[in-house]
């Protein structure tokens, strides 16, 4: 563990010598003595302490008091003076200056540690404030360009957490953003309510359960708003499609499904093409390989984000749950914040079992990620699909990174199929999304070789992952009995 660096400024030395002996004792790190006020301002600027323990009757026509308000101007630093010198003129500079400690002589051990570590604290958390507050000041002055001011800025930072961790509780929420957390749960509550809100679910890696993911685009003609109503009922009887988006472009329709056997997926589409009859013109499967889940920036435009990508492959490691994993796998994709205690009672368990094997998912990969789903259309935006075809495989990851930048990019999908990758992009309006494409030919126009856009105006989601593989729950471990 890094220690503190203190800077010590007396100008006795047998004193500073026994200052600086004793703080190396308690564990702290001395960058230097300094006897002057120049020589304590050269020592402060080279060492960048994190304490200045100040006398203030120093050699010289400065005294640590002017020190003291250098440093307070330039450099926020915490300063606990250290003095015998103690009469009222000089306690009201001290307190101009903003000192987080005034320690008389002779001082003790106890009292000296106490009173550093008291003021160290206080430097950290008054830095946090600050930071916060330069958060909140940047984030308002993007809130005035954001075109949908139904959520105010708290909502905004909720949801922006609860798509980073949607299991995160309304207490650990509340202390982020500094509200009550019978607050956030009313929020919360009210978001879901109108409809921002879709869903919270767990991030599965099917491939670890050895199915894979599908991806099925069809092209229709003549397609009615009756024909489109039966083919979402259709689906919705089927557990193992999870979503259908309703677009505009190159693709009419696309739809999620997981199977463990490709004749699944035929056995879908053979039932699609009985309903739909010959209002499918085309269609394109796609085996997906990898899905990254990124943060949904465009909540917050202004905040600066640490960038992370929620990732499974297709190069799984097969796990095989058993009984009471596969209960609460259906039971996170249906709802990531059900309490432990909730799922508890549906598996029939004690709590820690639950969380113990939870974990267990998590550590083997089969649960990546909780998120919170959104209902895109409530924004006043651009929700885009792009669909590209690539030279080289190897560039995929750059082409990913290259949109992550740009704070457009929720999610990006590598496939096997006519196309390798699918970005999935929200924006403010078209003219930043042509924007975006334009620079994108220009930055990678020989490392692709067709590319597709579609505007996604409808988003349903279908199902939760509510099942799993036969063939995973017929092997599940049985427990030896008694």
């Amino acid at each position: 563990m890094m220690k503190n660096k203190i800077l010590v400024v007396e100008d006795e030395k047998i004193v500073a010598k026994d200052i600086e002996s004793t703080l190396t004792a308690i564990g702290y790190d001395v960058v230097g003595l300094a006897e002057s006020y120049d020589e304590a301002i050269s020592i402060f600027e080279k060492t960048d302490p994190d304490l200045v323990l100040m006398d203030i009757k120093i050699k010289g026509k400065k005294d640590g008091l002017d020190v003291a308000k250098h440093i307070s101007t330039h450099n926020k630093k915490p300063i606990v003076f250290l003095t015998s010198y103690s009469d009222e003129e000089s306690l009201k500079r001290a307190k101009t200056c903003e000192s987080y400690g005034y320690l008389l002589k002779p001082y003790d051990e106890r009292s000296l540690k106490n009173t550093i570590e008291l003021s160290l604290a206080r430097s950290a958390e008054s830095e946090k404030l600050t930071t916060e507050k330069d958060d909140y000041k940047k984030l308002y002055k993007a809130s005035k360009t954001m075109p949908n001011m139904d959520l105010d800025l708290f909502d905004r930072r909720i949801l922006g957490l609860l798509d980073d961790n949607a299991r995160m509780s309304a207490s650990e929420i509340g202390k982020c953003i500094r509200l009550p957390k019978e607050t956030i749960n009313y929020r919360i509550k009210r978001r879901i309510r109108d409809g921002y809100i879709k869903n919270f679910e767990a991030l599965i890696d099917v491939t670890r359960l050895g199915m894979f993911y599908y991806q099925i685009f069809l092209k229709f003609q003549k397609i009615t708003p009756k024909i489109e109503k039966d083919l979402v009922e259709y689906l919705h009887k089927n557990p193992e499609v999870l979503n259908l988006q309703m677009m505009q472009g190159g693709h009419d329709v696309s739809i999620m499904v997981a199977y463990s056997s490709p004749i699944k997926v035929r056995e879908l589409m053979s039932g699609m093409e009985r309903l739909m009859g010959d209002h499918i013109s085309s269609k394109n499967i796609h085996v997906m390989i990898s899905l990254h889940k990124l943060q949904q920036k465009y909540l917050l435009p202004g905040k600066q984000y640490n960038r992370k990508s929620m990732l499974f492959s297709g190069h799984p490691v097969l796990y095989v749950p058993d009984e009471i994993e596969i209960k609460i796998i259906r039971l996170l994709s249906a709802d990531a914040r059900m309490k432990l205690v909730d799922v508890a009672k549906e598996v029939g368990q004690d709590s820690r079992v639950v969380q113990y094997h939870i974990k267990k998912l998590e550590k083997n990969g089969v649960i990546c990620g909780y998120t919170t789903i959104l209902d895109q259309t409530k924004f006043d935006d651009v929700h885009a699909h792009m669909y590209i075809k690539v030279k080289d495989s190897e560039k995929i990851m750059s082409i990913i990174e290259y949109f992550d930048n740009t704070n457009a990019l929720l999610y990006a999908y590598e496939y096997l199929g006519d196309y390798d990758l699918s970005l999935c992009l929200h924006v403010e309006n078209m003219e930043r999304l042509n924007s975006l494409l334009e620079k994108f030919k220009e930055d990678f126009n020989s490392h692709y070789v067709s590319m597709d856009v579609a505007n996604v105006y409808k988003d349903y989601k279908i199902n939760p992952i509510s099942y799993v593989p036969d063939d995973a729950t017929k092997n599940t471990k049985k427990k030896p009995r008694a």
